[in-house]
């Protein structure tokens, strides 16, 4: 075959995943609820190493306690007062990276 197929599947395959990486970062912040980060309920040092709890203030007033994922946790570097993204989940709400 020629190389140049190649190419283009490769290239097809990126815009595509892009895409669709794209398209979903943008529903959960549609659908998530907005809201700031009260304060961070952590047993010890060891927050960002694994999850934690956190409480939210939303828009309309209430504080709910919800899960922050540890990659959530060390990447952002969240602190109290940060703007975040609430997903609803079976377990309860789930902390994300605001807009």
């Amino acid at each position: 075959m020629n190389p140049g197929f190649y190419n283009v599947v490769f290239y097809a395959t990126a815009a595509v995943l892009v895409s669709a990486v794209v398209a979903l970062e943008i529903s959960r912040l549609r659908g998530g609820k907005k809201g700031r980060l009260v304060r961070l309920l952590c047993a010890g040092e060891a927050f960002g190493l694994g999850e934690g709890r956190a409480e939210v203030k939303l828009a309309d007033g209430r504080v709910v306690e919800a899960l922050v994922p540890g990659c959530t946790q060390c990447l952002c570097r969240l602190r109290p007062g940060d703007a975040v993204v609430l997903t609803k989940t079976a377990a309860g709400y789930v902390v994300g990276p605001g807009a």
